[in-house]
């Protein structure tokens, strides 16, 4: 069969089989642990709630994640620490603004 046949045949083509789900790696759920630990998410239900909130769907353990999904989850986990205020600098050290005191 030619190329030129090819192009008009319709609904012979084999289906394509989706891919294989593949499980988080070991690796990446300890990286998704120490995420949170970082965070200051040491409980299991604040984990779980933490989890579910970026990932959008519930789960019952971070095996339960897929390969693909804890990328864009340690993303959010380190959005939210970068969001969050830092424990060693002051409220006056994290002023979005001068004052007339630093005009002077």
């Amino acid at each position: 069969m030619t190329d030129d046949d090819m192009l008009f045949r319709f609904g012979d083509e084999p289906e394509e089989q989706p891919a294989a789900v593949q499980p988080a790696a070991a690796w990446q759920i300890e990286q998704l642990r120490t995420a949170l630990d970082n965070l200051g998410v040491t409980e299991m239900s604040e984990r779980q709630m933490v989890v579910e909130e970026i990932i959008g769907h519930s789960i019952t353990a971070l095996k339960d994640l897929t390969y693909d999904k804890v990328r864009p989850l340690l993303e959010g986990l380190h959005a939210r620490k970068a969001a969050s205020p830092s424990s060693s600098s002051s409220a006056w050290d994290e002023r979005d603004e001068d004052t007339w005191i630093d005009r002077l």
